[in-house]
């Protein structure tokens, strides 16, 4: 996902990030040939996991079993502040670009957190919280 929006006219960096049976992942993209996307990376997850890559593409993970007292959903909101601090966009909010929440999946079922395309169309969903 980060490499095709970080290819979008305007957009200097790209932060993808997603869950997944707990843990939290991220994808860092960039166009700037000495963007520190690997030191960045290493920043965000400095104290909560680990990260690197290269100069214009990182990644990185944050277990949530070491850190119980924090829900995956808040260790997201800290790695996008760290994010936006790091390149310097602390005014710029983060936008969500799926039109369902991951925090609904259901481990074990797949497909638990995505709308049908019927559903979505119909503003109906078989999400249950």
């Amino acid at each position: 996902m980060a490499d095709l929006i970080v290819r979008t006219e305007g957009v200097k960096w790209v932060l993808s990030v997603g869950e997944f049976v707990g843990d939290v992942y991220f994808s860092l993209r960039t166009k700037r040939r000495r963007g520190s996307a690997d030191r960045i990376a290493q920043r965000m997850v400095a104290d909560l996991g680990t990260g690197g890559g290269h100069e214009m593409m990182a990644g990185g993970k944050v277990t949530a079993v070491g850190m119980p007292h924090l829900s995956p959903g808040e260790l997201t909101e800290i790695l996008v502040a760290r994010f936006l601090k790091a390149v310097k966009r602390r005014d710029t909010k983060a936008e969500n670009l799926l039109a369902y929440s991951r925090e609904a999946a259901v481990p074990g079922k797949p497909d638990s957190a995505e709308p049908s395309l019927e559903e979505r169309k119909s503003g109906s969903s078989r999400i249950q919280r």
